[in-house]
């Protein structure tokens, strides 16, 4: 994820989206942040992807309950600012399973877990979880593979 935000940051430069522009440079701010707080702790190749996964996460809630805050208060060109640094930070993240995806991820999870009730979800969470990172809405999986193991 960093090479590709570097990637956009560079051609955002040349471009007229400022608000592509600043929201790739509040972004690898937050990762550079990041990135010098995981080698002072002793990791030297800074944050994993999903760390910045997490990072751009957050930043799309406070942006989503801004635009909440800014509505209430009538402020409908700052609530539109907000949609649209929202939509550059979801373009940033991997793209999301549907849910018909979801269900075919987690009936191949039961299978190769060989899970057989519902006290095995947790099994097949953290199968779902190790090979879709970032990809999934977890809690749409966990109420898909506790209607499948029950």
């Amino acid at each position: 994820m960093r090479s590709i935000i570097l990637k956009q940051l560079r051609a955002a430069e040349s471009a007229t989206n400022t608000t592509l522009l600043q929201m790739l440079r509040l972004i690898s701010t937050a990762i550079s942040d990041k990135d010098n707080a995981a080698r002072l702790a002793g990791l030297p190749d800074g944050v994993s992807d999903e760390a910045i996964r997490r990072v751009i996460d957050t930043m799309i809630q406070q942006r989503q309950k801004s635009v909440l805050n800014y509505e209430e208060q009538g402020r409908l060109d700052l609530a539109d600012n907000e949609r649209k640094e929202i939509a550059v930070l979801t373009g940033l993240l991997p793209l999301q399973l549907c849910q018909e995806d979801i269900r075919r991820a987690v009936v191949e999870a039961i299978k190769n877990t060989g899970s057989t009730g519902i006290r095995h979800k947790g099994r097949v969470m953290n199968e779902l979880k190790s090979r879709f990172p970032g990809q999934m809405d977890f809690k749409a999986a966990g109420r898909c593979v506790e209607e499948l193991l029950r």
